[in-house]
């Protein structure tokens, strides 16, 4: 080994050092560059910190007796160790080094590769190495066994997931058209219970008489708030409402809430009060009707359950969210309660269903609409003293004003009968039919009832009717067909106004698709029904 040469040595051992007699490096192997040092030149103390044998200044005689002698190094400036020999020669030593690894890692760390080790690695860190690359590659296959195997694990966890999801899916659908089928049964008799008793507050009646069809009406109001809530909460928690993008006015939203409830409010002692911000005044695009919603709940909420004091809807803006507090002066919430509150079916407490009435619906649905919006709803309460419910909804305002929407004209015009109206009402329900009848009548019109769809195209064929009213649930043939048929016959001409217990949204739409003109859901509210009616002629 002694009689090697430096140019011999470095293709073996590529980071070799080889000195003079003054310990001054003469040569260096080529791995020394990607560890960025130039150590050519230079002395050996100034590269080496720690070594054994030690070294003296010079090569004296003596030393040749330790040439044999192994030793460890460590940079300056860095913590990597070197293994190797030191080789005697009467011009100077050879310095036979190899980084000392026992990881992979320790190569990456240097900036080194396995080429830079020792060929002839006299402390066999190459082997060592070499069986670190062994476990590394062994811990690695375990690894991407693990890997597959939690690969595997989440598909199955996904496909189960995704399995979940369709049958809550399925579930919610079954469920939204079971109570939307009940809310028809059910709307079906209370248009004619509520019909009647319109009827019936039109007739000469006594106070007592008067006390109890005042009991009746109200009692059948909350029966189909009830409903409706009802059928709105599924709706929204199906998924199956989409929001309106239309120019509003948010000031005027607040105002027809106020007047809507004001008298609510007088009744109690109460007073309703409005506060409008400034920036409040501007228009923006939104779903007023939804907006509207909010408002209703909320305030009707805060009258129901404030007895003494005030009721306040503040409305102001920041940016491109729209804010409204609804603040009153009741019961309070106690902290308990607040955490489920906008939970459906729930209420504050036991007690509260028995002493103010009401489904629990009102703050769930609240909950959906503003989700679904995009916004936020919290609140803050003390018990006994009052609750402010807060709404923070992006509708920013608009800085140009944007044309609203007009509904296209019909193809054919039509022209108002100088004289009454003669309409056709297309009704299989015996009760309905008499409620239509009477309700039409009181308004001077001239009626006459099919009791289902293909009565009512003959009908339609062989009468000049001013107005179709019709029904859609019918045996033999139902409103979508007879109305199609109509249409095949009758043409554009003969308005036709769907009036249906079927009250979805999804109902009013393929009613349009028919070809009918307008809508009327079961139960009628009152002026709706001259409203279309105005709008049509």
């Amino acid at each position: 080994m002694t009689a090697l040469t430096p140019q011999e040595v470095r293709a073996v051992f590529p980071l070799f050092l080889a000195t003079d007699r003054t310990l001054t490096i003469t040569h260096a192997g080529p791995a020394w560059a990607r560890l960025g040092i130039a150590p050519v030149g230079h002395p050996w103390a100034s590269l080496f910190t720690v070594m054994r044998p030690h070294l003296p200044d010079t090569l004296p005689a003596t030393f040749a007796a330790r040439a044999t002698d192994p030793f460890h190094i460590r940079l300056s400036g860095h913590l990597h160790d070197f293994r190797g020999q030191l080789l005697v020669r009467p011009e100077g030593f050879i310095f036979l080094l190899t980084p000392a690894v026992r990881t992979p890692h320790d190569l990456a760390r240097m900036g080194l590769g396995l080429t830079d080790l020792a060929i002839h690695d006299p402390t066999a860190d190459l082997l060592v190495y070499l069986q670190s690359l062994t476990t590394a590659l062994a811990d690695a296959r375990e690894l991407t066994h693990r890997l597959r195997k939690r690969r595997r694990e989440l598909s199955e966890a996904k496909r189960v997931a995704e399995q979940a999801r369709a049958r809550a899916e399925e579930a919610a659908e079954a469920r939204f058209l079971f109570l939307a089928a009940m809310s028809h049964e059910i709307r079906t008799p209370l248009h004619g219970v509520l019909g009647m008793a319109r009827l019936l507050d039109r007739t000469l009646l006594d106070s007592t008489q008067r006390q109890l069809l005042t009991t009746l009406q109200r009692s059948g109001g909350t029966l189909q708030a009830i409903i409706d809530d009802v059928l709105d909460f599924s709706r929204l928690e199906s998924g199956q409402v989409v929001l309106d993008a239309t120019v509003f006015s948010p000031v005027e939203a607040v105002h027809q809430v106020r007047d809507l409830l004001d008298v609510t409010a007088r009744d109690k002692g109460l007073e309703l009060r409005v506060h409008i911000g400034p920036e409040a005044h501007r228009p923006t695009l939104g779903d007023p009707h939804r907006f509207q919603q909010l408002l209703l709940n909320l305030v009707g909420n805060a009258l129901k359950f404030t007895s003494v004091g005030h009721v306040a809807i503040r409305l102001h803006r920041t940016d491109d969210h729209l804010h409204c507090a609804v603040e009153d002066t009741g019961i309070g919430i106690a902290p308990d309660a607040r955490a489920h509150i906008f939970q459906p079916f729930i209420q504050a407490d036991a007690s509260t269903a028995r002493r103010y009435g009401g489904t629990g619906l009102g703050l769930g649905i609240c909950q959906r609409i503003v989700d679904a919006m995009g916004g936020t709803i919290r609140l803050e309460s003390t018990l006994g003293q009052g609750t402010t419910f807060f709404l923070a909804l992006p509708m920013a305002p608009l800085t140009e004003p944007v044309p609203t929407p007009v509904r296209a004209p019909l193809q054919v015009p039509r022209t108002r009968p100088s004289g009454p109206l003669r309409v056709l009402l297309v009704e299989d329900n015996e009760v309905n039919q008499q409620v239509g009848r009477l309700t039409f009548e009181a308004r001077g019109w001239t009626v006459d009832v099919a009791s289902n769809g293909l009565d009512s195209v003959r009908m339609a064929a062989q009468t000049t009717y001013d107005v179709v009213f019709m029904d859609i649930q019918m045996p033999d043939m139902d409103g979508y067909e007879a109305t199609r048929q109509i249409r095949a016959s009758c043409g554009d001409q003969l308005p036709i106004v769907a009036m249906t217990a079927n009250a979805m949204p999804s109902h009013k739409e393929r009613c349009l698709q028919a070809g009918m003109d307008d809508f009327l859901a079961k139960p009628l509210v009152p002026g709706e029904l001259d409203r279309v009616v105005a709008a049509l002629l």
